[in-house]
């Protein structure tokens, strides 16, 4: 009975080979099928994350918004001011900016 090691090498010379699984078994004491196998089995086996070690700990992440100085717009409409920061909905921006507009009689 061969072990991984042996298999991982048998399995590394048949793809360095380019040949199919069957000419390269011919005259060897071990069979295509087994050979293709153990490729599908060190492949899967390589495929799979690493175990962790110890526990995973998470933390809670959340988003806040501060207003800065420096990214505040300031609207001036007729008379009245209209202060906007930059996370401000344009959408809505615009619907109070028109009507600020026809409350003024359309005074800048």
């Amino acid at each position: 009975m061969s072990n991984r090691a042996e298999w991982a090498k048998r399995v590394a010379a048949w793809e360095a080979s380019g040949r199919d699984a069957a000419a390269f078994c011919e005259g060897r004491d071990y069979s295509a099928k087994n050979l293709k196998w153990w490729a599908w089995r060190l492949r899967r086996s390589a495929a799979k994350p690493a175990p962790r070690a110890g526990k995973v700990r998470f933390a809670r992440v959340t988003a806040k918004r501060e207003t800065k100085a420096s990214s505040v717009i300031g609207i001036t409409v007729g008379g009245a001011r209209v202060e906007v920061g930059a996370v401000a909905d344009p959408n809505t921006l615009m619907v109070v900016l028109e009507a600020l507009l026809a409350s003024s009689g359309g005074r800048k």
